[in-house]
């Protein structure tokens, strides 16, 4: 996802293919789970592409009601709205 970052058919290629390994490993991915939404937020933050958001909600829907994941989630959504509001409205940043 780092080389490819700029390519959206790979990136949502990849990202489809995790979906489909979050869903079968379920409970064994957990240990992939922060450092892969950090490279989804860095993603996202090169290559606004709504793949990475995907990823995200995803991820947040396999395992956001489980304790102890509060934070990173809470710490995603939070760079997904701010950089999202950043595009849509640069002069808020200024």
């Amino acid at each position: 996802m780092t080389e490819f970052t700029f390519s959206d058919e790979i990136v949502e290629s990849t990202c489809r293919c995790i979906k489909h390994s979050i869903r079968t490993l379920k409970h064994n991915f957990e240990p992939y789970l922060q450092p892969f939404l950090v490279k989804v937020s860095q993603g996202y933050q090169y290559n606004p592409s709504g793949s990475f958001i995907y990823a995200i909600e995803n991820c947040f829907t396999e395992f956001g009601t489980k304790n102890g994941f509060q934070n990173i989630f809470s710490e995603a959504y939070n760079f997904i709205i701010n950089k999202s509001t950043e595009i849509m409205h640069p002069e808020v940043f200024e």
